[in-house]
């Protein structure tokens, strides 16, 4: 495929890569950037890379959003018309609808979207508060993923 064929897939949250890179070689859209597999800045150093008809889509299987659902997971929901993507819970999940997830903050009431993709490990942050005795960890999320 060449690159403006998998830039849908790339803007659904999709990554996408060219067929001679490392299986563990991708890229995605992170807000209105592009980001590598290790959530760095991607650009190619010469229009070499775009140019190319070798790029492919990474077929990811569907989450299961009962689970991401019972045990409320942390998610990125967004709009095709957004920059920038909200951090919320996933309340419901509804098949085949405009805007089938619905996602939750203590902060806001619960608000449809037309994409939803779970928190990646790569995305979180765990700390330790050393001051306290009962060492209580505290989870920081990296804003700017998606």
């Amino acid at each position: 495929m060449k690159f403006e064929d998998v830039l849908p897939a790339l803007k659904e949250g999709k990554k996408v890569r060219r067929s001679l890179w490392p299986k563990d070689e991708y890229i995605f859209r992170v807000n209105n950037l592009v980001c590598n597999e290790k959530n760095d800045y991607w650009c190619p150093a010469d229009f070499d890379n775009i140019l190319r008809d070798d790029w492919e889509i990474i077929e990811e299987p569907e989450p299961d959003w009962e689970y991401i659902i019972k045990n409320k997971c942390l998610c990125w929901f967004w709009d095709d018309d957004d920059d920038v993507p909200r951090i919320k819970y996933l309340t419901s999940y509804r098949k085949n609808k405009r805007y089938p997830f619905v996602g939750y903050s203590k902060s806001d009431r619960p608000c449809p979207y037309t994409h939803c993709r779970p928190v990646r490990k790569n995305e979180l942050n765990f700390y330790e508060d050393i001051h306290e005795k009962s060492k209580v960890q505290v989870t920081d999320l990296i804003s700017t993923r998606k």
